[in-house]
């Protein structure tokens, strides 16, 4: 007779499987949102770098949802606040993406969590056909500076600065510079 480990691993597994299949059958059923492929707008830097800057409008906030302590309330209508008080700081928010000219370029996702004394942010950007990135910014209740971590296609081990600007100028929520290093 098996140990009870490895029926719940047989379990994990076979559910697992389930999950993938159902995941497959839905997105040929339901087909994803797609972003058309538009070139970006990247300046060369004088050390060899290149910058790119998008934006994202106070319009471009899809879902928003929150600790109490938390500033922005929740939106759409129906989602509610986060309850569980070790997420009191927390925040965590999906947007349109817009490059420098206002063009929808993807989508991002920021994830505010507590960090010692401050609240530190995660950016996660799907640009559709150029893939994926991810940058950090370690203090996130200024403008942050930070970090890009990773990415795919595109941006795959790719290194460099990101910095975020809240509210620069009226009806844009963030301004962002993506600095690749060369």
């Amino acid at each position: 007779m098996p140990s009870s480990s490895s029926g719940v691993l047989r379990t994990g597994v076979v559910a697992g499987v389930a999950g993938a299949t159902l995941a497959l059958a839905a997105l040929a059923i339901v087909p994803i949102a797609s972003v058309p492929a538009i070139a970006p707008i990247i300046e060369s830097t004088a050390d060899g770098g290149h910058l790119e800057q998008w934006m994202v409008r106070e319009e471009d906030l899809l879902a928003v949802t929150a600790g109490p302590q938390d500033p922005d309330p929740p939106r759409p209508p129906g989602i509610a606040r986060l309850a569980d008080e070790r997420l009191a700081a927390t925040g965590v928010a999906t947007m349109k993406l817009r490059d420098r000219d206002g063009i929808v370029v993807g989508v991002a996702s920021r994830l505010i969590a507590p960090e010692a004394d401050a609240r530190a942010a995660l950016w996660t950007f799907v640009l559709g056909t150029r893939g994926t990135l991810a940058a950090e910014v370690p203090q996130a209740d200024v403008d942050g500076a930070g970090r890009l971590i990773g990415g795919t296609i595109d941006f795959a081990g790719v290194r460099g600065r990101f910095a975020e600007h809240a509210r620069p100028e009226a009806g844009v929520r963030y301004r962002l510079d993506v600095l690749r290093e060369p």
